[in-house]
């Protein structure tokens, strides 16, 4: 073989080696501690919400969404069967 060509083979066999870590199997990594920092979820403020309980519900025979939507105000229910796509359901807040 000649000279360039063998001391060319030599430097391409110890490529891999040079990246290669000397304590590789000597020491394990440990990794550092994380804290995790939160506060509880607050209440909800119900006070402009509109419910109604079944009771409520049955009393005054609500038997569809259009009778619904005079109970609640910001419900909006639009059938007026002009659209080809359906009613329009919408509420605000």
């Amino acid at each position: 073989m000649k000279p360039k060509a063998f001391l060319s083979f030599l430097c391409a066999c110890s490529i891999p080696l040079s990246g290669q870590d000397d304590n590789a199997g000597s020491a394990t990594e440990t990794l550092d501690e994380i804290a995790v920092i939160g506060s509880s979820i607050p209440e909800l403020d119900l006070s402009r919400s509109s419910i109604l309980t079944k009771d409520q519900v049955n009393d005054r025979q609500i038997d569809n969404l259009v009778d619904l939507s005079g109970l609640s105000p910001n419900l909006h229910i639009n059938n007026n069967s002009i659209q080809s796509y359906g009613d329009i359901i919408t509420m605000r807040g």
